[in-house]
């Protein structure tokens, strides 16, 4: 109740607070954007290389102290682009109000007078200065430098309206990806080769045929034989094709009527 009261007493203080409010707010709302995208986009890229290297890694996720960060950084971008863009736009206000056309006529003794009155066929000033011909249209002319001037600020601050938004925009998407890589990077092995591959690895293992050990009738050069019947066999120092026929036992064949690729070597 006491602050209630204190806060009507003084609308300065209202305005303070409800203005720190609305910042924290948009703050966190910025924040937590950028911490939804940057933790999704490190959790999709562990996912990934789960998947293909079958390496479990623990994600980490923006702290609270990150996320307040990157919500404070974007709006002090905005507040930057805001306050130019009403700075341009408020010098374009002035200079455009300074250049309309004078309602009064100051005469050389100070005393002030309508604008209608000057060249009006009545002397009002003491040296009849406003009836001098062309006063009235000196005194009521807009000044087209004032206005010239004013619509380059109005054009500045459209200007650093745009491009400030679109540049607060790229500089969100790339902090949420810097963001997102670095902590795909500073995340936690669990485990080295998941134990799918692992298994899969070992599964292709039992497929392979055990070997033999086989001997060239020729050269007698003893040779590593896949335990599997009616198999060519090139001697790797004779060059000698034998077929296996089973149990290790090489027979010669006839080099001429069989030759093997280098895929069968």
């Amino acid at each position: 109740m006491v602050g209630s009261y204190f806060l009507r007493d003084n609308p300065y203080l209202s305005v303070i607070f409800l203005s720190l409010g609305l910042v924290i707010a948009l703050s966190g709302f910025f924040g937590l954007a950028t911490k939804q995208l940057a933790d999704g986009l490190s959790a999709g890229l562990g996912l990934h290389e789960q998947v293909k290297s079958g390496i479990r890694t623990n994600q980490k996720s923006m702290s609270l102290e990150q996320t307040l960060e990157a919500g404070f950084d974007v709006m002090r971008v905005m507040a930057g682009i805001v306050f130019l863009s009403i700075l341009s736009f408020s010098m374009g206000s002035l200079m455009d109000s300074a250049s309309e056309p004078k309602t009064t006529f100051t005469c050389d003794d100070g005393e002030i007078i309508p604008i209608s009155q000057v060249e009006d066929g009545f002397f009002d000033c003491f040296n009849a200065r406003d009836e001098v011909v062309g006063t009235f249209e000196e005194a009521g002319a807009p000044n087209q430098i004032l206005k010239i001037l004013g619509y380059g600020f109005w054009i500045i601050g459209i200007i650093i309206a745009v491009a400030g938004s679109l540049g607060l925009f790229t500089k969100s998407i790339a902090d949420m990806v810097s963001i997102g890589l670095s902590l795909h990077d500073d995340r936690h092995i669990v485990s080295g080769i998941d134990d799918e591959v692992q298994n899969n690895s070992e599964k292709g293992n039992e497929t392979d045929p055990p070997k033999l050990i086989g001997a060239c009738p020729q050269c007698s050069v003893q040779m590593k034989i896949p335990d599997s019947a009616d198999i060519k066999i090139r001697c790797p120092k004779c060059k000698l094709v034998m077929a296996h026929s089973g149990q290790g036992r090489l027979v010669p064949l006839d080099s001429a009527d069989y030759k093997l690729s280098d895929s069968e070597e």
